[in-house]
């Protein structure tokens, strides 16, 4: 099956578990968000190819072109950006710091459990299914330390958030350019989060790849500047999953 379409089915899947949660309330978020990162990180390792661009070849069934190759774990890390967006909207900046240090702690969690796991000698008989493991999970002390620094996105997403909701109805232009409350509120969410995934990307890349003699600047920027496109792309792909939510699924939680 197509990469394309096993990739936005699991979007779609992602998002309606989303707003499933979304719908029950506050703890269900914190849960499902868990479950999210832990995804994330196993399918870090997985590269997708969903967007393609120049010249295609229809020879050889590629009628884009070459295909930009990204980790499915973007697709998975999105949606938790989409969650931390619903907590900031219907439960407020608190709830939103709340949640992004709870992923952060998933994330530590998870790490510890990993590497005091791969400090085990097995026995012969599970040697190979325990190398598949490291391999599928460990990573460098130095990516590691990417992440954790980088985890300041979605703190960046909930402040961005909160600091545009309060100015949002103090700007006349606004008032009368976009009436719409829907509206209003994709706006806040897309643009929050379009900074902290911007910002997340930076700090990721800036970090991970520091000393690695095959990435010189100009390579390091693309890399960065088309990371950080997918992201701001597939954030923008939930925006009906948003309006499914604003219209029929607020929890009637406070």
């Amino acid at each position: 099956m197509n990469n394309s379409i096993i990739s936005l089915t699991t979007f779609l899947v992602l998002l309606l578990i989303a707003l499933g949660a979304a719908r029950l309330g506050k703890t269900a978020i914190f849960v499902t968000s868990a479950m999210f990162i832990i995804l994330s990180n196993i399918t870090v390792t997985i590269p997708i190819d969903l967007f393609r661009f120049g010249p295609g070849d229809l020879d050889t069934f590629k009628p884009l072109g070459q295909p930009i190759v990204f980790s499915l774990a973007i697709i998975i890390y999105s949606v938790v950006y989409f969650l931390a967006d619903i907590v900031c909207n219907q439960y407020g900046k608190s709830s939103g710091y709340k949640l992004a240090a709870s992923n952060l702690g998933v994330q530590l969690v998870l790490w510890a459990y990993v590497w005091l796991s791969s400090c085990f000698v097995p026995e012969s008989s599970g040697a190979a299914q325990f190398e598949a493991m490291k391999s599928m999970f460990s990573t460098s002390a130095q990516i590691s330390f990417a992440a954790i620094v980088a985890s300041a996105g979605p703190f960046l997403d909930v402040y961005v958030f909160d600091v545009v909701r309060q100015k949002w109805d103090k700007i006349t232009f606004v008032k009368r350019f976009v009436p719409n409350p829907h509206l209003s509120t994709i706006i806040r969410m897309k643009l929050s989060t379009i900074v902290g995934q911007t910002v997340n990307t930076i700090i990721f890349f800036s970090i991970a790849l520091l000393g690695n003699e095959a990435i010189n600047a100009p390579t390091l920027v693309s890399i960065i500047v088309t990371a950080a496109v997918i992201k701001c792309v597939i954030a923008l792909l939930d925006i009906p999953a948003i309006l499914i939510h604003q219209r029929w699924l607020v929890s009637p939680e406070r």
